[in-house]
């Protein structure tokens, strides 16, 4: 009886370790991004495509109050979604 029970508990010792294990893997694979990101471990070359120069509007209370600030932020972003709608 005393080595079945010893046989046992090496297993759920052994599952443990497994779960340990694993959930350190799952750790680092969900941190590789934010070390990547400050670290800049590996080169990554930047994305290639289409962009638009737009200028930045020009924060005045009376724009805001008038709606106008808002119309010009979101003017790039309405550009952007006709091209692609468009494409």
């Amino acid at each position: 009886m005393g080595r079945g029970t010893r046989v046992k508990k090496t297993k759920t010792i052994n599952m443990k370790n497994i779960y340990h294990k694993l959930f350190s893997l799952l750790l680092v694979f969900l941190f590789l991004p934010m070390i990547q990101e400050h670290l800049n471990v590996i080169n990554i070359n930047p994305l290639k495509g289409v962009t638009y120069k737009t200028e930045k509007p020009k924060f005045t209370f009376d724009s805001c109050y008038e709606g106008k600030y808002q119309a010009q932020k979101d003017n790039p972003l309405m550009t952007f979604h006709k091209h692609q709608l468009l494409a």
